[in-house]
């Protein structure tokens, strides 16, 4: 419940004729489907599948048309996942992405006012309440020989996302291919993600 499952890829589905079952299922998961497009989306005929999984979980679509604009998207995940901003707030293109200002993630609010905290003897805030730390932030990428510049990126930024974490118990990374293959790890180690991406 509550993960964010972001999808990069460059071609289309071949098998969009499934984006009605795939959408029941990720409702009944609770999870918000954001969909990164890069490129020309190679393939057969697109269908906008991913823009209507992303409008059926509450996700967003984002679409890079130069593919150096990416790294932009993982500093968003890591400053996503600390909670400077909500994952509703990316936008629809790599430009925005850049202008994008921070913005208050939901169950959140913006302090203006100065105000006088009570501290223990060791120092912690006892005011402040914990961070809700559920569900799995998911990445399923496609590993085509044209993705080499998004993979490696993931592979740059994983650990930064991992140490920024404070909304999510673990992570899911799943590759695929044409043919398709079924790999995919379920982990909270960075280490355990990086050799799975090699």
């Amino acid at each position: 419940p509550r993960s964010v499952l972001f999808v990069v890829t460059d071609a289309s589905a071949k098998d969009a004729r499934l984006k009605y079952a795939v959408a029941r299922y990720l409702r009944s998961k609770k999870i918000r489907l954001f969909a990164v497009k890069v490129g020309r989306m190679c393939g057969r005929r697109y269908r906008r599948e991913f823009e209507f999984l992303a409008r059926q979980t509450g996700g967003r679509v984002l679409r890079f048309r130069r593919r150096v604009n990416f790294r932009y998207l993982m500093r968003f995940i890591t400053k996503a996942v600390y909670g400077k901003v909500a994952f509703n707030s990316m936008p629809s293109s790599g430009a925005r992405l850049r202008r994008l200002r921070p913005r208050c993630p939901a169950d959140y609010y913006k302090l203006e006012e100065t105000v006088r905290v009570c501290k223990c003897s060791n120092g912690t805030d006892q005011t402040k309440p914990p961070p809700r730390v559920v569900g799995s932030l998911a990445f399923t990428i496609d590993n085509t020989g044209s993705m080499w510049r998004e993979i490696r990126a993931v592979k740059t930024n994983i650990k930064r996302i991992v140490k920024a974490n404070r909304r999510f118990k673990d992570y899911v990374i799943g590759t695929f291919n044409d043919p398709y293959r079924r790999k995919v790890i379920r982990s909270r180690s960075a280490y355990t993600i990086l050799r799975f991406l090699k």
